[in-house]
């Protein structure tokens, strides 16, 4: 049925996969074409079931077959501008310490924190105030959408070594186009000076790698699609391209808004794509601390 619902052709491979063993009852494959199986185990004190590994139609299976928890029993908080060493400083003498979880990731760190009386959450969200970009969304791209959505204001993007990454995280939100103008890539000098207006001069005196051209990017896309807010990343996310004074993993994020500017020196130290990750997710993070503080 899915097949024909899709207009595919019924092969006899397809054929094969819908075979199940005898005494077994199908388990529907919402996004795939092989169903699992299952049947009572002998003991009665359950069923057995046998899943594709296939991780995406494994974790939509199992959301179809098993019923949900009755009620949560832990919040995930999304956490920016800390790592593990800082935030262990800062729980430190916190009495359900013990009791949290710490997720730490490229794609934003995650807290997660208990639903019982042992952890005092509103206190616990005093403490991190700084850093508490949401208790209740995980992805720093989606609470930047909601942030901008709210001031009616638009992020534009210009992204070097990062090759469209920040733009594809921001897209990733549904409501996106309310704010995303959108971004230039801008790889090569060529196009820093053609699409973003970036003097050749200053690419020649200080190079494509540096404080002032990540400046010049970020105020020149802005500039170029008219948004209220923009970000730029350049930078050498290895494994080679090191120059002199500028190792691999020298990273320049700048922002470029309504009165005002910012600029962060990053030094990763991971491959490559870890590296521009890092970059994305640091991006952002910038962003977030300048609208956290400002009134809608």
């Amino acid at each position: 049925a899915r097949e024909e619902r899709l207009g595919r052709r019924f092969t006899p491979f397809t054929h094969r996969q819908a075979l199940l063993p005898e005494g077994c009852e199908p388990v529907e494959n919402p996004v795939g074409t092989a169903p699992g199986f299952g049947r009572p185990h002998p003991s009665g004190a359950g069923w057995l079931l046998v899943l594709p590994g296939v991780p995406f139609e494994f974790a939509a299976m199992v959301d179809a077959v098993l019923p949900p928890p009755a009620a949560p029993q832990a919040e995930d908080w999304l956490l920016l501008g800390v790592g593990e060493d800082r935030l262990a400083a800062l729980l430190e003498d916190y009495p359900g310490r013990d009791h949290l979880g710490f997720y730490p990731s490229m794609e934003g760190h995650r807290l997660r924190v208990p639903l019982r009386d042992a952890v005092d959450r509103d206190d616990l969200a005093q403490r991190l105030a700084p850093h508490l970009a949401s208790r209740e969304e995980g992805r720093p791209e989606a609470v930047l959408v909601k942030l901008l959505a709210a001031r009616g204001e638009t992020l534009a993007v210009a992204e070097s070594c990062t090759g469209g990454m920040l733009g594809a995280r921001i897209t990733r939100v549904a409501g996106a186009s309310d704010v995303f103008v959108g971004g230039v890539i801008s790889y090569a000098d060529a196009v820093k000076t053609a699409l973003l207006d970036v003097d050749a001069a200053l690419l020649a005196r200080d190079g494509a790698v540096s404080e002032p051209v990540a400046r010049a990017m970020a105020d020149g896309v802005r500039a170029r699609l008219a948004s209220d807010w923009a970000l730029a990343i350049t930078g050498i996310a290895g494994p080679g391209g090191e120059r002199p004074g500028k190792p691999v993993g020298t990273i320049h994020v700048a922002l470029a808004g309504p009165a005002t500017s910012a600029h962060r020196l990053l030094r990763a130290g991971w491959e490559r794509e870890d590296n521009r990750r890092y970059a994305v997710l640091q991006a952002m993070t910038l962003l977030w601390e300048q609208l956290r503080h400002m009134e809608p």
